[in-house]
């Protein structure tokens, strides 16, 4: 009798929803978190300095309505969707059920939440969902071959020992290939890379995958979700143009929508300029000579800059730093048909700063 069938007994029915009781490793990966990531931030309470450990319950749902593959298995925790299991997983798990008389049937298990982590500075963790499952069928002991081939598993070559002592389960790592075409890619622990925190290499299997994702300045997204004192596994993720491109315009249609708002700012906006090497004086009126059209700050913020000059355009100084000054001028200057600008301080250093100004920008109604 297979284990599925002992857990289920001989009953059949749909409707149950079964308790399935793993071994406590959580050794199952599921797939797809990456585009439920608000959902697991509000199921764990939001982030944390380090990465998270919660265990909780999950649903295993079968979706067989889904448009892009009628045998998914749906993973929801607290209600929530949070991901998949792979296809192959899905299959082996669908296979077990109708072996066990139970076809369709909704199931529960154990479920632990890992990463998530937000430590300032950009580092921010990928939160991730790993199913505690009965192991002794076959398919569930290792979740290496993902449905997706963009997102993998592996346990890193040539471990180095010393450097896995100061990694944990929902660390991020780094890759390094020593030229584009490549028979060797290295892994480091964040933060590192070259000389100290090399914790190994790829398996020659993704040497190709994560090189060429490298070549391509792409990104790739990575944890670990299992360490001992002599090996870790790694999940990765490579995140494709199409993604990069969707996510571009996602960020585009924002910005384009925060440029347009019309902005009526309680107060004037204060700011600092260098006007090397010209001298201004307190109270100098300038006016806006240049700025830099919704599409070109869409393009790129920083790379725009803003112009003002004396009113007898003798003297024109720029600003290229502070994308949110720049986007509040372009959103004033989209909302008023004019700008009153002057100067209202000079810096008291005659050294470095001895050419910096401070500017007031007030709307002026027509």
């Amino acid at each position: 009798m297979g284990l599925f069938s002992r857990i289920f007994g001989k009953r059949r029915t749909n409707k149950v929803i079964a308790d399935l009781s793993g071994p406590g490793t959580y050794s199952l990966n599921i797939v797809g978190e990456s585009n439920y990531q608000l959902a697991l931030k509000n199921i764990c309470g939001g982030r944390t300095g380090e990465s998270q450990e919660m265990i909780t319950e999950a649903v295993l749902i079968p979706e067989d309505d889904n448009p892009y593959d009628k045998k998914a298995i749906r993973v929801d925790i607290d209600g929530k969707t949070v991901g998949y299991l792979s296809r192959k997983n899905a299959r082996q798990y669908r296979n077990q059920l109708e072996k066990a008389g139970y076809p369709g049937i909704t199931a529960k298990c154990s479920a632990m939440i890992v990463g998530g982590w937000d430590r300032g500075s950009n580092d921010k963790g990928h939160f991730g969902v790993k199913l505690d499952l009965p192991t002794e069928e076959p398919g569930y002991k290792d979740s290496k071959e993902l449905s997706n081939p963009s997102e993998f598993i592996f346990k890193i070559d040539q471990p180095n020992a010393q450097e896995l002592a100061q990694v944990k389960i929902g660390d991020s790592v780094n890759f390094w290939a020593p030229d584009d075409t490549p028979k060797k890619v290295f892994i480091y622990r964040r933060g590192t890379l070259g000389g100290q925190g090399r914790l190994g290499m790829v398996p020659k299997t993704y040497v190709r995958l994560i090189s060429d994702q490298l070549a391509m300045q792409l990104s790739i997204e990575t944890d670990i979700i299992e360490r001992t004192t002599s090996n870790c596994t790694i999940r990765c993720r490579l995140v494709s143009v199409e993604e990069i491109s969707r996510e571009k315009k996602k960020k585009q249609d924002k910005l384009r929508a925060e440029l347009t708002k019309p902005y009526r700012p309680k107060k004037p906006i204060v700011f600092s300029v260098d006007a090397k090497p010209y001298t201004l004086n307190v109270g100098d009126k300038l006016q806006l000579v240049h700025i830099p059209s919704i599409d070109e700050c869409i393009e790129d913020i920083n790379k725009v800059f803003l112009a003002f000059s004396s009113i007898d355009g003798k003297k024109t100084i720029e600003k290229r730093d502070e994308p949110a000054i720049k986007k509040k001028i372009v959103r004033l200057n989209h909302t008023f048909s004019c700008l009153d600008i002057h100067v209202i301080s000079k810096s008291e250093d005659k050294s470095w700063y001895e050419s910096e100004y401070k500017l007031q920008v007030i709307p002026v109604n027509s």
